[in-house]
């Protein structure tokens, strides 16, 4: 059985490089860029920004250093560059920073940056789905741990402006633990529940970090995916809530103007055609949900509740919105806490005139003069106090 690779995708500022160090302003860059190319026998290194070559050799925090170096060898992984240094230096110019520690030989590569509105997660993930033979990773990064949390949860170490010895201790563990695909088989188990219309299957996630798993094994499109994971949900009739949570990251960088519109549509198309489910969180960091909210209209059986928080409802949204609570004569209730920053005008007239809807908000997402009250039938959110 051929071995697979491991590999450590690495951030550098605020983890090699602390951010209060800045002795490379202290150094002549243009002298340390000639002797740099002298002593190892490349002029590329006058290619290298002086700024980024002198980062590496003054401000690269040497502790830190010697801690990579050190899981590298016990664990024999290389390096792929994550980091925004890759901004303007090509692996061939990594290698050449590493070189200043005898460290090139494990920089393989950098990740792509070419993928628009992608966070960092996302081009991991996209370097993993074209490089299916990495079997054990580990992350170095001291920002965007919301996002990489959601997507690579066991793979992820948090740094705090340096690596330190408890980073390699947690790395070394991730790296030695052997592949498992338990995440992915349970959740193709709970996607053979829904397909088998299994009755005691009522409650179903879909996460970032499930549907990754998913596309990474199947290697197809992002689209595809979706599709495959929705398409049983439509004819199921055992289902009461369905939670879709982080998916809109995976949905931003491949698709032009409103990538997220194909989550939207799928949806839509899936809650039209469904009959049992009646509570709906979305999480999913979305702007327009039209599309849904027209699914929604053409529904036979009415939803109960919906849960918008994590998304970000711009204009369209909310008079989609707005059109959809005009349409309601059931008990209904929504929470709009963390889905928007202010409710429209013309959302705020729908709520209020709709009094079999129960929205929820805080205090500061509702348009009202001084001293006005929202109307009784909101529930209102108690403000947080910093103080």
């Amino acid at each position: 059985m051929k071995k697979g690779k491991k590999i450590v995708f690495l951030d550098i500022d605020g983890v090699l490089q602390p951010y209060n160090y800045q002795y490379r302003f202290d150094c002549d860059m243009d002298v340390l860029q000639e002797c740099m190319a002298r002593e190892h026998n490349s002029p590329l290194y006058k290619n290298i920004h002086k700024y980024d070559l002198a980062a590496a050799y003054c401000d690269w925090e040497e502790d830190a250093v010697e801690y990579l170096r050190a899981l590298l060898e016990k664990t024999d992984a290389r390096i792929v560059i994550s980091s925004d240094w890759r901004s303007f230096n090509d692996t061939p110019k990594m290698k050449l920073l590493f070189k200043i520690y005898d460290m090139d030989d494990y920089v393989i590569d950098i990740t792509a940056e070419e993928l628009k509105y992608c966070y960092r997660d996302g081009e991991i993930a996209h370097y993993l789905f074209h490089h299916p033979d990495v079997t054990q990773f580990v992350i170095f990064d001291d920002h965007y741990s919301d996002d990489f949390v959601a997507r690579y949860p066991d793979n992820f170490v948090h740094t705090y402006d340096k690596l330190e010895p408890k980073d390699i201790d947690k790395a070394l563990e991730i790296l030695n633990r052997p592949p498992s695909d338990e995440k992915l088989n349970n959740f193709k188990m709970q996607l053979e529940q829904i397909r088998n219309n299994d009755p005691n299957r009522t409650q179903f996630e879909i996460c970032l970090e499930h549907y990754s798993l998913l596309r990474h094994r199947l290697q197809i499109g992002r689209a595809e995916t979706l599709e495959i994971i929705l398409s049983d949900i439509a004819d199921n009739t055992h289902l009461k809530e369905l939670c879709i949570t982080h998916l809109g990251k995976d949905f931003r960088e491949s698709f032009s103007k409103n990538p997220e519109n194909i989550i939207d549509k799928k949806l839509a198309k899936t809650l039209e055609r469904n009959t049992s489910i009646n509570r709906l969180i979305l999480n999913s960091g979305l702007n327009d949900i039209s599309n849904l909210m027209e699914g929604l209209k053409n529904r036979k059986t009415p939803l109960e509740f919906v849960d918008l928080k994590g998304n970000y409802l711009y204009d369209e949204g909310m008079k989609a919105l707005a059109e959809f609570i005009d349409t309601i004569d059931y008990a209904f209730k929504i929470n709009l806490v963390g889905a928007l920053h202010q409710i429209s005008y013309e959302l705020y007239i729908a709520l209020k005139n709709n009094l079999n809807v129960t929205p929820r908000l805080r205090n500061s997402q509702v348009p009202l003069m001084p001293g006005a009250k929202p109307p009784e039938h909101f529930d209102m959110v108690k403000e947080r106090s910093f103080f």
